[in-house]
């Protein structure tokens, strides 16, 4: 599996995908487009495999916030499935506060902390 942010075409459409405080709900504009870029890319490339990490913010118990990450990769990849993709494609982990893009307590970078993110993996 590779990081999708390494190669600018499939970064554009592997955005993370962000939650609101002690939420695993996909909502928005922005998370409902990055969620059909990404249903689109695997239809049309039928032998990619995505593994979905689930990330808290730093707030909160550890065994807490691993299962909220489960909670967030798993309401990505139901969509996913929703949208048509096999659940034979999708993999999930929760990471919970355990990978934090940002250290600092404010609420805007504690926000980047609450996300689904992506790796991909192309058969051939």
């Amino acid at each position: 599996f590779k990081d999708p942010l390494q190669d600018p075409a499939l970064a554009a459409i592997f955005e993370h995908v962000h939650f609101a405080y002690n939420s695993s709900l996909i909502k928005g504009d922005d998370n409902t487009k990055i969620m059909h870029g990404i249903a689109d890319y695997m239809k049309q490339h039928p032998n990619s495999y995505v593994f979905i990490e689930g990330h808290c913010d730093k707030r909160g118990p550890a065994a807490y916030n691993f299962s909220l990450g489960a909670n967030r990769s798993n309401s990505v990849r139901a969509l996913l499935i929703q949208e048509g993709i096999s659940p034979d494609h999708l993999f999930t982990v929760s990471y919970g506060k355990e990978k934090l893009l940002f250290n600092e307590d404010s609420e805007e970078f504690q926000k980047l902390n609450r996300r689904a993110q992506f790796k991909i993996f192309e058969k051939q």
